[in-house]
Order: C-alpha cells, then structure tokens, then sequence
C-alpha cells in the first residue's frame, strides 16, 4: 500500500480545533455544560409503558427518545439545497452539516473558505 507523499495543502499539517453541540435539551455549548453539571435527565420516557407494551414482546428497545430542538428546521439555501433536496435529505446529515458550521465558527476557521 502506497503512502500518499503530498497533499492539497502543499504538505502543511493544520489543526481545526472547535466545539459545537445538539443534543436533547441543548443546542449551544453553555447548555451542553449546565445540563451535565446540573445532572438534568434530557431523554424523554413514554408515560407508562414498558418495553413490551411499547415495542412488542421480545424485542429490545427502551420506551423513550431523545429530541433534538430545532431537527426541523435547515436552512436548504445556505448549504446550496434545493427545498426539495432538503426534504428528502436525512435528519441526521442536516444536523451534521449544522453543527460542522458551528464547529469551524467556534474554531475561528471561516467556514466560507472552504
């Protein structure tokens, strides 16, 4: 196997070190941080049911869910999305690109360069 000798940098190593969050119950780094100190619970539990009343016998999943604020709402024209590319485009991958762009920001990278 072959290791690559160059790179689009020009052989220069860079480092982007930034933070950025969206979990249940927080979408910044300062409420990441008051729920782990404040040990708030942000997963929410189906009142009343159990595994097996929620899911079926036999199976093996917990009667709760985490919610992540805001899942709903992405700025297609921003990233370069057609609405209807946006509404077909997983959940997961809106977020991502999301906190990315949060993340370069935090870092102090202009996300515009790239």
């Amino acid at each position: 196997m072959e290791t690559p000798t160059g790179s689009a940098s020009g052989g220069v190593k860079i480092a982007v070190v930034g933070m950025a969050v969206n979990v249940p119950g927080a979408t910044s780094l300062s409420q990441f941080w008051d729920i782990v100190m404040s040990r708030k619970e942000t997963i929410t539990r189906f009142e009343g049911a159990t595994g097996d009343e929620f899911c079926g016998r036999g199976t093996h999943r917990v009667p709760a869910f985490g919610a992540l604020p805001g899942a709903d709402k992405f700025d297609a024209e921003f990233f370069g999305f057609t609405p209807r590319e946006a509404e077909v485009l997983d959940p997961q991958h809106r977020i991502f690109l999301e906190t990315a762009w949060r993340t370069l920001e935090d870092s102090g990278v202009d996300p515009d360069r790239f």
